[in-house]
């Protein structure tokens, strides 16, 4: 299965954010093979958002302002629960991953973040950048970097396991070295290539 086109957006953009942990993540195999659908990820993501909220109710005192808001909040999913309606719907979704939308709840960002499991300042570009924000980038760069590395030595028809070593010391290294490690392996899978 091929990975969805990808909508125009800018580069930076919550919506080119998503397209690409949408392209990033991988279904695990009891759940089939390929990328995660938005129907899909509304549903995990609405599942995790319930999750939040019910931690947010056991985890603050009986009767104080939190506690009393997040019952408050579980009330309105379960209200659209029971209406057939997720806390994140799909069509939402499509619209954030479009660019026709581009300002989701902090809740909504958390749930997305624990879907994709990526820290939610991925999320945040521009004014909001900080260097949280520029680490997870470069973290997600590096992931990408990386499967795209494995992607062209299968094609080449190399074996990956030395690959694995490679890339499990990179591990190690922050994102800005570890990316220089995935350069370097990448340039030597495309000289050890035979030209066509």
């Amino acid at each position: 299965m091929t990975a969805p086109q990808s909508d125009p957006a800018p580069a930076g953009s919550l919506a080119t954010k998503i397209q690409t942990l949408q392209q990033l993540k991988r279904k695990r195999p009891e759940e089939g093979e390929g990328v995660y659908s938005v129907p899909e990820i509304a549903e995990g993501a609405s599942r995790l958002y319930i999750e939040q909220k019910k931690f947010e109710i056991d985890s603050a005192p009986v009767g104080s302002p939190e506690h009393q808001s997040a019952v408050a909040a579980l009330d309105k999913i379960n209200e659209k629960l029971d209406q057939g309606k997720q806390p994140i719907q799909a069509s939402y979704l499509r619209e954030l991953r479009s660019g026709k939308r581009t300002n989701p709840t902090k809740d909504v960002i958390q749930a997305l973040a624990s879907f994709f499991r990526v820290s939610p300042a991925y999320f945040f570009s521009g004014a909001d950048a900080t260097p949280e924000t520029r680490e997870a980038e470069a973290e997600i760069e590096m992931m990408l970097a990386a499967q795209n590395l494995f992607r062209r030595a299968k094609e080449s028809g190399m074996g990956t396991e030395e690959l694995m070593v490679a890339m499990r010391g990179a591990g190690q290294l922050n994102p800005q070295k570890a990316m220089g490690v995935i350069r370097v392996l990448s340039a030597a899978i495309e000289a050890a290539t035979p030209n066509d």
